[in-house]
């Protein structure tokens, strides 16, 4: 209680003071629910019940944005009575009920509770509860059509772990693997297991530690404009689905085995920094940095495992002839990712 009142306390001077960073242009007002709602084409709406919400993703109000600044902030024309109380009553440490709130995508509007986020953010709050209704955006841009497959796969699996994908289509492929690994649970124990269980031992044993994999490689750094998650789709599709198939040659077969349940049990056996640290060995070193496990000739190989065909220096003969890097080849592997899954 402290030490939020103290927080609130050097919040009012910084706002005060002349030099302060605080003092750049403001938004006049709020960001309107019903003017963004229009715009994104978001009318219907899923209870998605109470949790914490990050104060810096509530943007807008529903009823009341002609009240409050940029910041959220009060303007001069509205009583501060009100939110002198609710101040107030956060000093004192008093519970106070959620707010309310409207969802857009990632951004949060509020439907009541206006004084009590002013508050919040007033004595730099990180998160306030809220109970939350989302609108879905219905416009078939490719964000949002990526927003609704991740909907439906949040919805669907009871994951709030998030996994942030950038290709149309592979959420679909992450639930067909959840569904695969019911069904060898199941298989297991002899009875039937609820979707969401699976999805659960689904995101600890099998996609937390690929996905930890992915980081340690260094593989990202050669993929800068996709996720750890499209890099775990993209590898364990090759790997468990058409995998038998094919050689990765770089230390990823001894690593991840060919079949989904086998490397959960791999997992479950040993530590992923042993592991990690063995493949390292076995590249004697890797790429040319420090968080790099695989050499640039490696990465060559790794896309060539993924199907397609690359010139000496790692680049096509088109790539040769513009100068572009070899990372834009991440757009063919994707384009023969989506191929290989029709």
């Amino acid at each position: 209680m402290g030490i939020t009142f103290l927080k609130s306390i050097l919040a009012g001077r910084r706002h005060k003071h002349k030099n302060s960073p605080d003092d750049k242009p403001v938004e006049m007002e709020t960001r309107s629910f019903h003017d963004d709602q229009a715009s994104e084409k978001a009318f219907d709406a899923v209870d998605r019940g109470v949790c914490n919400v990050s104060l810096e993703q509530i943007i807008g109000s529903v009823g009341r944005y002609h009240d409050f600044d940029g910041r959220f902030r009060i303007k001069s024309h509205v009583p501060p009575e009100r939110l002198q109380k609710i101040k107030q009553a956060l000093r004192q440490g008093k519970p106070l009920p959620p707010v309310k709130l409207y969802q857009i995508k990632d951004e949060y509007y509020v439907l009541d509770g206006n004084h009590r986020v002013a508050a919040a953010k007033e004595f730099g709050h990180d998160s306030i509860r809220a109970q939350i209704l989302e609108f879905t955006p219905s416009s078939n841009t490719l964000e949002n059509i990526l927003y609704r497959e991740k909907s439906e796969f949040k919805e669907a699996t009871g994951l709030t772990e998030p996994i942030d994908l950038t290709e149309i289509g592979q959420y679909e492929y992450l639930k067909q693997q959840i569904k695969t690994h019911q069904a060898h649970m199941q298989g297991a124990i002899g009875k039937r297991i609820p979707y969401s269980r699976a999805a659960e031992d689904w995101l600890n044993t099998i996609y937390t530690p690929l996905a930890g994999i992915v980081r340690k490689s260094g593989l990202l750094s050669h993929f800068p404009d996709r996720t750890v998650a499209d890099l775990y789709a993209y590898v364990s599709f090759h790997q468990w689905e058409i995998g038998r198939r094919r050689t990765y040659g770089i230390g990823l077969d001894k690593l991840i085995p060919k079949n989904m349940e086998a490397f959960r049990d791999k997992m479950a056996g040993s530590s992923l920094s042993r592991d990690t640290h063995e493949i390292n060995w076995n590249n004697k070193g890797g790429g040319n940095s420090e968080n790099s496990m695989f050499s640039p000739e490696q990465i060559v190989k790794l896309k060539t495992a993924f199907g397609l065909e690359f010139g000496k220096n790692g680049k096509s003969d088109k790539d040769k002839e513009t100068g572009e890097d070899e990372i834009e080849d991440i757009e063919k592997i994707v384009k023969k990712y989506r191929e290989l899954r029709k």
